[in-house]
């Protein structure tokens, strides 16, 4: 396994892909705006935490916590406890693509607002290349997981992120 990427490579420390604004923010903070402005060619960005909260799995939590702030024999029964996305009966390949923005090396075709209903209206994954990984698929470069999990008999049997990791602590 390589130990640190060459200087041509877009990962590399000096490179476009360790800005802030392209390749961190979007994981390492909830509510982002990147506020770019082309006639300036800079950006005005904005969130609202600096870490993964719970805002950025489960969505705009406004309503939520106003259910959760009521005594609990006054609160209504609702949906998903009021929570904008649900993560409760998903399906496998739902739970996955919940996880994959963050955990899959990809290209993201506009801001990613945690109301799509499909990855790839957001993004697009890296494809499974000699340079990102191993012949038999297995992780090579940084890439984050998802592309090769999904390529994986796991993932293929309904495998999913919550198997195995507990998505409620680091």
């Amino acid at each position: 396994m390589p130990c640190a990427p060459p200087p041509e490579d877009w990962l590399y420390w000096t490179r476009a892909g360790q800005n802030w604004n392209g390749m961190c923010a979007e994981c390492h903070s909830t509510h982002l705006v990147k506020g770019y402005d082309m006639d300036t060619d800079t950006f005005n960005t904005t969130w609202s935490e600096i870490d993964v909260s719970c805002e950025a799995c489960h969505g705009p939590a406004s309503r939520h916590v106003a259910w959760a702030e009521m005594p609990d024999m006054a609160r209504p029964e609702v949906e998903n406890y009021a929570l904008s996305v649900d993560t409760s009966d998903i399906d496998s390949r739902r739970h996955v693509e919940l996880c994959a923005p963050c955990h899959s090396r990809r290209s993201a075709l506009s801001d990613y607002t945690h109301v799509e209903t499909d990855l790839l209206d957001s993004m697009l994954p890296s494809l499974l290349t000699e340079e990102l990984y191993f012949p038999d698929g297995q992780i090579l470069a940084e890439v984050y997981v998802y592309g090769s999990f999904t390529q994986s008999k796991m993932y293929h049997r309904d495998v999913r992120c919550n198997d195995c990791h507990d998505v409620h602590s680091p």
